[in-house]
């Protein structure tokens, strides 16, 4: 699929990129353009308005990522993936329930794995975190929100 020199190039840069929690734009754009299978994008966020705090339903956030989004990203909703048997909002989840959410998205634990949030990086923070906790060692944070990508016109 790709040629010997791109491949090359391409292994280079993922090196780099594995080793910094944050990537750039520019960066996720170049790796987006070479599409390698093991690439999961996901928009991180816990489920509520940033701005109000109200909680929308789970379909409001499948509509609102499915009308805009970065190239194939997917939806992470932390707040369904939470502990819900605790009193306290958003726990870490039970390792089982993790791995079997993670196994739903189709998400590997080899992916190269980059977080993004809509207006924020607190939700694409702590799915950074929760990845680490759980073992995946290829995961950043694009520097930035999705409305800087936008905004950048990738």
């Amino acid at each position: 699929i790709f040629s010997k020199q791109k491949y090359i190039s391409y292994l280079k840069m993922l090196r780099n990129l594995i080793t910094k929690p944050l990537i750039s734009t520019a960066e996720l754009g170049e790796l987006i353009k070479n599409r390698p299978r093991n690439l999961t994008i996901v928009n991180a966020n816990f489920g509520y308005e940033y701005d109000t705090h109200s909680i929308k339903p789970h379909d409001q956030w499948d509509q609102i990522y499915r009308n805009e989004r970065i190239p194939g990203a997917r939806h992470l909703n932390l707040g369904v993936i939470g502990n819900q048997t605790e009193k306290l909002p958003n726990m870490l989840p039970h390792i089982e329930n993790y791995f079997q959410y993670m196994r739903d998205m189709d998400i590997g634990l080899n992916d190269y794995v980059v977080c993004y949030g809509d207006e924020n990086i607190v939700g694409p923070c702590r799915a950074w975190w929760m990845f680490t906790v759980f073992g995946f060692p290829y995961v950043s944070v694009l520097d930035g929100t999705f409305k800087k990508w936008k905004q950048e016109g990738l």
